[in-house]
């Protein structure tokens, strides 16, 4: 069986309702031609309407696999996931569930239909999905980020280093985005910037001035990136590839005087303000964890000794928490907490 789903504003269920709201996702068969079930498919959830997208359900032993013709970033950046599993029972009913995960929220709806393709869908429930956590969302805004006092644990000196974090960066006018900074520009002792339009971004690492390591688009879609510098050799990877050339670099990272600043400087500027989703930061002092390519991690990150902080944002009451052990204070501006995350 071959299912194409079409979205389409309106849809609706068979005993569904209309606009039924955020958390509901309404189908509706359209028929069936030469064997193959042609369904619309329109989607309410947590504000995000998804339209003019083709769906293509391919069944093997009863499992039906997804992939999308068209606005595919919303499949590979992991916002929206589909799972359709059924079984044909001995009265010839196909029984099963449809469930969906976006923007963190995970939906399932059991349905029967006939092999002639008369589908029916249960009103479906939504619970957090709170195991992956979530992630921490700036807007762009000068006043927007959030901050940690000036602390020896980042005080990397001349030796070993990870900085590392994922973000999804959305469409800002903003020149030159701070990831994060120990300083301002320019006298930063270490940060990270995306500069340009958003789609042709440069990314730099502030390191003993500026260096430029790649130039990409770096918005609508999750990225990790990780910062690491083992012995003189400093390296940037994307995605678990490294970026860039080898720097060479021995700097005393030994800053006394300037707080950590995520999301902009640590005298914040509207061109250093950051706008997207942000998680997974941790600053490992003492240790290069990734020295060459590797695969990118898959699940929320963990702390170790060498963990000088690491932030989750688990949830939302913990969103700003340091779960390195630690127990940094970070003054959060205006930060807020999104379910949306990378893993």
């Amino acid at each position: 069986m071959r299912i194409v789903g079409l979205v389409e504003e309106g849809s609706r269920a068979d005993g569904g309702e209309e606009g039924a709201g955020p958390g509901v996702t309404t189908m509706k068969t359209m028929g069936v031609l030469n064997g193959f079930q042609e369904v619309a498919l329109h989607t309410l959830t947590t504000g995000l309407l998804v339209t003019g997208v083709t769906f293509h359900f391919l069944s093997k032993n009863g499992c039906i696999s997804l992939c999308a013709d068209r606005a595919s970033r919303y499949f590979d950046n992991n916002i929206f996931r589909l799972l359709f599993c059924f079984g044909r029972h001995d009265d010839g009913i196909y029984r099963g569930r449809f469930m969906y995960q976006i923007l963190g929220l995970t939906v399932g709806m059991p349905f029967v239909g006939s092999a002639e393709g008369k589908v029916a869908f249960g009103r479906p429930t939504a619970t957090a999905a709170v195991s992956n956590g979530g992630s921490l969302l700036f807007d762009g805004t000068t006043a927007v980020n959030l901050l940690i006092a000036n602390d020896i644990d980042f005080r990397n000196g001349t030796g070993d280093f990870t900085i590392e974090w994922f973000q999804y960066a959305t469409t800002v006018g903003n020149s030159y985005p701070r990831i994060f900074s120990i300083g301002s520009y320019a006298s930063q002792s270490i940060a990270v910037s995306q500069e340009g339009n958003d789609s042709s971004r440069s990314f730099y690492a502030w390191v003993s001035g500026a260096n430029l390591i790649e130039t990409s688009a770096y918005t609508s879609a999750w990225f990790h990136f990780a910062l690491c510098r083992s012995g003189s050799s400093l390296k940037i990877f994307k995605n678990g590839t490294q970026i860039g050339s080898t720097l060479s670099n021995s700097t005393n990272f030994n800053d006394t005087t300037n707080a950590l600043r995520i999301g902009n400087e640590t005298n914040p500027s509207v061109g250093a303000a950051y706008k997207g989703y942000f998680t997974n930061f941790r600053w490992t002092k003492g240790v290069a964890l990734y020295t060459s390519n590797f695969t990118k991690p898959s699940a929320p990150l963990t702390a170790s000794a060498n963990t000088s902080l690491l932030l989750l944002a688990s949830t939302a009451g913990t969103a700003t928490t340091d779960s390195s052990g630690k127990n940094k204070t970070v003054t959060n501006a205006g930060v807020t907490w999104s379910s949306l995350n990378p893993f």
